[in-house]
């Protein structure tokens, strides 16, 4: 939009998040991190200065410990150089490499990568060959399926196992309340709703709405 300022117009966010956290939303929910290039670490919508400015041919690299204890923790660099951890979490508080056997969604207490980005291209390194230089003690994300330590995300291993739900109705008939209901009843359904509730939302700069005050027109659920 024409009053986004110039610094602001680009948007890349590096991190991890739980499988269940909305892709668009890195950093604004709880078991969510992410490190901005305004040089802002973000988590549960909390935005605070970390590290240095990055953009374009700049390296982030991502570092998650979850075995340290009594903590676990989250810090990036940037061309090498180490910025310093960015933040420590009860990981079992939240729920984070538990036993999730019986449970039909593992991958919500599973971490994933996670990128948000607007009006940017990136590239992506996950193992050696790759090209990822992980930092001292710390190994490639790769590793996590040889030491059996890696779960699958949600995915379909058909397409036709996808589905979309079109909503029809009158405007404030409880169309967005039943469909918010029934993505929590299906949370394995990975559902992404398609309405101006989000096209607001992805508006945010950083974190925050630029309006409050709007009427919602359609609705429509894909997954």
């Amino acid at each position: 939009m024409d009053d986004t300022p110039h610094d602001k117009q680009h948007l890349c966010r590096v991190g991890v998040s739980t499988g269940d956290k909305p892709v668009g939303s890195l950093g604004e929910s709880s078991c969510s991190f992410g490190y901005g290039g305004t040089a802002k670490f973000s988590t549960e919508n909390d935005f605070l200065d970390y590290g240095e400015k990055f953009g374009v041919g700049d390296t982030i690299f991502c570092a998650v410990d979850l075995e340290s204890k009594p903590l676990a923790s989250i810090g990036f660099s940037k061309n090498g150089k180490w910025l310093g951890v960015a933040k420590q979490f009860d990981a079992s508080g939240m729920g984070l490499g538990v036993d999730t056997a019986a449970s039909n969604v593992p991958w919500k207490s599973a971490l994933f990568p996670h990128i948000l980005l607007k009006n940017v291209e990136v590239e992506m390194h996950f193992s050696l060959e790759d090209g990822l230089v992980p930092e001292d003690g710390f190994k490639p994300w790769a590793c996590a399926f040889e030491d059996q330590k890696a779960i699958l995300g949600p995915a379909f291993s058909d397409i036709s196992c996808c589905e979309i739900m079109m909503m029809v109705g009158l405007p404030a008939s409880g169309k967005t309340t039943w469909v918010e209901k029934w993505i929590k009843e299906h949370p394995e359904k990975r559902y992404v709703l398609l309405g101006t509730n989000l096209v607001l939302d992805q508006m945010k700069v950083p974190g925050l709405r630029r309006k409050e005050n709007y009427g919602e027109k359609f609705d429509c659920l894909m997954d």
